[in-house]
């Protein structure tokens, strides 16, 4: 599976959900399923993103880019 055609924006279930419901926009896939792959509905980190991309077969860059403006 690849990346969705038309990313459609979700809300976060909770304040510290983000990362599930982006990952739930890019492979379509319901949030509270996505939840329950990362295995919190809590703050995800970026292991457990990388892990569901991979098993979506969703393609990423690996080098981390440091931010050097916030804006």
């Amino acid at each position: 599976m690849s990346v969705v055609n038309c990313v459609k924006h979700i809300f976060e279930p909770n304040p510290l959900a983000c990362g599930q419901a982006v990952l739930a926009m890019l492979t379509g896939v319901n949030v509270n399923k996505i939840i329950e792959l990362c295995g919190t509905e809590k703050e995800t980190d970026l292991k457990c993103m990388k892990r569901i991309l991979s098993n979506f077969n969703i393609k990423f860059n690996e080098q981390r880019v440091a931010v050097t403006k916030k804006e």
